[in-house]
């Protein structure tokens, strides 16, 4: 047979349906997700169809990426990564206080995009393989850092703003305005720079 989306050219159809990431190995008819498990994946062909979920009180609404996960959250929400997310051409900004959980994936920054807060953020990681990097803080934000590993850098934007991780492992390279640290320095002794 030579299938074409769940039909051979034959005129036969697939009686036999085996999922596999979003399509049948028998006849690569394409899956429509519908039923999804806590992780953002279909529970009938196991493709991971999100990548994040905000969880506000009792809710847990699902998003495809970043970008709109951050512009629904609400105010006081937590965004839980449950895959790998990028800024796929743009920064992501965070208007409101929010918690991100990196739950042990990565937010890969592309070419000159970052994770820009404008708003007091908490980064976590309740796994503990997570990875972050390139985060803007602009004025009088506070971005407190319980958890994550981080490539880059902090850039401090504007007076007034703070980074404080109570880990004490990660180092950041760290600007204010024009000024830019040569060596990393720890984000405690970045403190209102």
């Amino acid at each position: 047979h030579v299938w074409d989306n769940g039909t051979c050219i034959c005129g036969a159809v697939c009686d036999e349906h085996i999922w596999e990431n979003g399509y049948c190995s028998n006849c690569l008819a394409e899956h429509d997700h519908q039923e999804f498990d806590d992780d953002g994946k279909c529970t009938v062909c196991g493709y991971q169809y999100y990548s994040v979920v905000v969880i506000s009180d009792a809710t847990k609404e699902y998003y495809c990426d970043l970008y709109e996960a951050v512009d629904n959250a609400p105010e006081g929400s937590t965004i839980k990564l449950i895959d790998n997310c990028g800024t796929w051409g743009d920064n992501i900004y965070f208007e409101k206080s929010v918690t991100l959980d990196l739950n042990g994936w990565t937010i890969d920054c592309v070419s000159s995009e970052n994770l820009v807060f404008n708003a007091n953020v908490t980064i976590e990681d309740s796994v503990g393989t997570g990875v972050c990097e390139y985060i803007d803080l602009e004025f009088n934000t506070l971005c407190t850092i319980n958890g994550g590993r981080f490539n880059s850098y902090l850039s401090f934007n504007a007076e007034g703003t703070t980074a404080e991780d109570y880990l004490g492992e990660n180092k950041y390279f760290y600007s204010l305005g024009e000024v830019c640290a040569t060596e990393p320095v720890d984000a405690s002794e970045a403190t209102n720079l």
